[in-house]
């Protein structure tokens, strides 16, 4: 990617302070007996009323539970003591995605610890970056995560990793790891969603249930005036994942996972039951800046 317009930088500026506005008003809904659907309920409705949208649905997983649970009505679920709680959200204005996380401790065992590994991973890459710039090599972010994670006792996820974004894209091709993937290449101008996952587990993930979340693959037309409609509605999200509960009939949706249209995630599970906890930024690189537009 190269220098982006002064529009899609205004419009990520805006997107970042957003979220960050939202990421710090979390506290009081993430609590013993609250609903997870409460955070859901709250971040929508905050993204609406300033013009935006979400990047993708808000994910609000639950100790082993990495990423992809994605919460569709209340009052079931609800948080219990004890649990480390991960929100991961982001939005964008005019396709331009910004994305963060940040991980509550309802008092885990260790909790603390594990959320301050992914904390001072995050902070650690974020340091590189903005001293190296885009000739910061994959491997040298790698590395600062894994080796601040591992310091403090835990494993990295390995088999999760930030991305490169651009618009109406979320993953647009560039995995950042977290640990040393021994690659010497610079990760180069452009928007990047950095996300340390820190475990005390065995630090990879598999694929656990269904989710709510889905993303559109291949349309396809469709016969039944039902699909039709739901189609319709659909490309309005273009490639940004979305919600079942983000649409009037989500009850032929697995049937077009069936067709190849859509894609559905998977939650996904620390491999030994594990807990996780992640810390998340965005962040813009040009030629001459690196701006942390989630701050």
């Amino acid at each position: 990617m190269g220098e982006l317009p002064l529009s899609a930088v205004d419009n990520l500026r805006r997107g970042g302070r957003l979220v960050a506005s939202i990421r710090s008003r979390l506290v009081p809904l993430v609590r013993p007996g609250l609903p997870l659907y409460g955070v859901v309920e709250f971040i929508e409705a905050e993204l609406k009323q300033a013009g935006a949208s979400p990047a993708f649905p808000v994910n609000v997983s639950i100790n082993e539970v990495a990423a992809h649970y994605g919460p569709v009505s209340s009052p079931e679920p609800v948080f219990h003591e004890g649990d480390l709680v991960k929100v991961d959200f982001g939005a964008h204005f005019e396709g331009w995605p910004v994305d963060n996380a940040v991980t509550f401790d309802l008092g885990a065992s260790r909790g603390p610890e594990l959320l301050q590994a992914s904390q001072f991973a995050l902070s650690t890459a974020l340091e590189i970056i903005r001293a190296r710039g885009p000739e910061a090599t994959l491997s040298e972010i790698g590395t600062a995560i894994q080796q601040t994670i591992t310091q403090q006792g835990f494993h990295p996820i390995t088999n999760l990793t930030g991305h490169s974004m651009e618009q109406w894209d979320l993953h647009s091709g560039i995995s950042i790891y977290n640990y040393d993937c021994k690659s010497d290449k610079p990760i180069g101008m452009g928007l990047f969603a950095v996300e340390p996952f820190a475990t005390d587990g065995a630090g990879q993930v598999r694929d656990g249930a269904p989710s709510s979340i889905f993303k559109l693959m291949t349309p396809k037309p469709q016969r039944l005036p039902q699909l039709r409609q739901l189609m319709k509605e659909l490309s309005a999200f273009r490639t940004l994942p979305f919600s079942s509960a983000w649409v009037s009939q989500p009850q032929y949706l697995p049937l077009l996972v069936r067709q190849g249209v859509l894609h559905n995630y998977p939650q996904l599970v620390e491999v030994r039951g594990g807990l996780v906890s992640q810390a998340e930024h965005t962040v813009l690189i040009t030629g001459d800046r690196v701006e942390v537009v989630t701050l």
